[in-house]
């Protein structure tokens, strides 16, 4: 939140008529603007709500223009705070208050509905009084997709959203509304976003139309930001609604959407059921981020860092690091040298990464053991501090040699590792390699991690003894581990009430480029091998599963969508899974 600063020169409000909002201020020189600080008790005790919608779009392909149309628009509209104790959820006139704490899901809570839907030649009999009597939420047929268009803009206008939620909002759905606008000559498009514009600028390639949008954040549920959230395979709506939300998405074909706009038929229902398809796809973005927080948690580290919350949504996790630097060098007084782009930059990376090769990542390197159980390892292991601290020296390295000088690149990297190394000598003097194998291999599994929980906290009180700045924390237990080689590992972790559940790190079946096959299959082969089962009983299982899946492949028993990779990739040929 942000103040004027009256002594200096105060800012002047007026109407300049250069953006969408109800009131518009300017001043005279950065400086005049402040933020109130954390001990300043004249600053507003609650933060202002956020006004989120969710936005679903439908389309279907028009085959003489080879051009998508949109034929069906859903949104769903709630009011939220998404900081402090309280939230604020508004359904038209009524007001709701939830705590933070309160246990009610996501999914109960209310919002409206609003689904506007242009007919390909003309309704079905009966459509407009059927859609008159829903009681689910509006419905508003409209006569064409122009004016479906400039009713959204005048819904969007009046509801001024700070947040948009969608699922591939960026990439698909706004450029397709970018398109169609133009196309169509929408009046006031640029109530899409806050800014007023008369000229239409380029559209650039999907994905990279943000700035049309400007003034609006946008939380897209297929982001990178919310890929680092969101546990998932193939981040597909019908995924996340499955394994998040437990309820079962009806997948619908694109080819068959013209079907459901048959004005020949007897009955509207299946155009209802279109309808209301559109209508729960908006509903379920909006759970789905509410459910992992999303808002609240980049917020968190939007405020940390001092970066934009927009590219915090939408991933941006070295620009974070590159930020925390900045603000401390501007605290200091320090002038930064201009930020390196291109052929620069790209030189920069390659000196670093030629640096981590000479030195590197062997700080927390473990011991060979022949044991039959892992999990004597785990007092000794500080995957936990290893993850965190290189990524963060890795990236606050990287960034500070683009944005700085490479000696403080090299100082930053250094300190980073020693601190590594002084850990695992800590940790070794501690004793933490548990010796006694044959106690803990006959001790029950309370007993084992009873066990590990105390060794967590003598590493973790005698590490935070020693830094002010510094804290190590219990990463896992872990019940059975299959380490490969550094940082690649596949294990059993023991969750909170003894709950087990399979962590893997670093191996090739997380890369998001694998299609789902591929994942599946790499899953079931450490599931086998952490089964705790006789080899040669292991071994046999995964000849017999990938022989069948060998034949079931060459028999065409696979759907095709399993094989479908996420994204394209420039270097095909050295990448054997495309």
């Amino acid at each position: 939140m942000l103040a004027a600063n009256q002594e200096a020169s105060p800012g002047t409000q007026g109407n300049m008529q250069i953006s969408w909002c109800k009131v518009e201020a300017t001043v005279s020189d950065p400086k005049d603007i402040n933020a109130f600080s954390d001990t300043d008790v004249q600053a507003p005790k609650e933060t202002p709500p956020l006004t989120v919608m969710s936005l679903s779009l439908n389309t279907i392909v028009n085959h003489k223009e080879n051009d998508r149309e949109i034929v069906c628009h859903g949104k769903d509209l709630v009011e939220l705070c998404v900081h402090g104790s309280v939230s604020t959820f508004i359904l038209k006139s009524i007001l709701y208050v939830v705590q933070i704490d309160d246990p009610t899901p996501p999914e109960a809570l209310p919002c409206s509905v609003h689904t506007f839907v242009p007919p390909l030649d003309r309704f079905p009999p009966n459509f407009e009084v059927r859609a008159g009597r829903n009681g689910k939420g509006v419905i508003s047929p409209m006569k064409n997709e122009w004016m479906l268009l400039n009713r959204l803009l005048v819904t969007i206008h009046k509801a001024d959203p700070d947040v948009i939620v969608g699922h591939e909002f960026p990439g698909v759905a706004l450029d397709v509304f970018l398109h169609r606008m133009k196309e169509l000559q929408a009046d006031h498009w640029s109530r899409i976003g806050r800014f007023r514009r008369s000229r239409w600028p380029n559209i650039g390639r999907q994905g990279s139309n943000l700035r049309f949008i400007n003034g609006r954040l946008v939380c897209d549920l297929a982001s990178d930001g919310a890929k680092g959230m969101i546990s998932s395979t193939t981040w597909s709506l019908t995924e996340m609604c499955k394994t998040h939300l437990k309820s079962e998405r009806q997948d619908i074909d694109p080819d068959d959407t013209a079907s459901y706009f048959d004005s020949g038929v007897s009955s509207p229902d299946r155009l209802l059921t279109f309808v209301r398809h559109c209508e729960l796809d908006a509903y379920y973005q909006m759970v789905l981020a509410a459910k992992v927080q999303m808002l609240r948690l980049t917020r968190q580290l939007t405020n940390l860092a001092g970066n934009s919350w927009n590219k915090t949504l939408n991933g941006g996790r070295a620009e974070r690091n590159e930020y925390i630097l900045l603000h401390e060098f501007h605290r200091l007084k320090y002038i930064c040298p201009d930020k390196s782009y291109g052929k620069k930059a790209a030189t920069a990376e390659k000196i670093e990464a030629q640096d981590n090769n000479a030195e590197g990542g062997k700080a927390t390197k473990g011991k060979r053991d022949k044991s039959s159980n892992p999990s004597v390892d785990l007092g000794y292991q500080t995957d936990g501090i290893e993850a965190y601290s290189e990524q963060y020296v890795r990236l606050s390295g990287i960034r500070v040699l683009q944005v700085l000088r490479p000696p403080l690149a090299a100082l930053t990297t250094f300190k980073g590792r020693e601190i590594l190394t002084h850990t695992r000598e800590l940790a070794e003097s501690l004793q933490l390699e548990m010796r006694g194998v044959e106690v803990v291999l006959e001790g029950s599994s309370d007993y084992v991690r009873r066990l590990s929980m105390e060794t967590r906290t003598r590493v973790q009180k005698a590490v935070n003894d020693r830094y002010k700045l510094l804290e190590i924390d219990l990463d896992g237990i872990f019940q059975r581990l299959h380490l490969l080689q550094e940082k690649r590992y596949v294990a059993i972790k023991v969750e909170d009430g003894g709950r087990p559940s399979t962590e893997v790190k670093g191996l090739d079946m997380k890369r998001r480029g694998y299609c789902a096959l591929s994942k599946a299959v790499s899953q079931y082969v450490p599931d086998q091998i952490l089964s705790g089962e006789a080899t040669e009983t292991v071994v046999e299982r995964i000849h017999e599963y990938l022989t069948t899946m060998g034949e079931d492949i060459r028999a065409g028993k696979i759907k095709l969508d399993e094989f479908i990779i996420p994204e394209d990739h420039p270097n095909a040929k050295s990448q054997p899974h495309v």
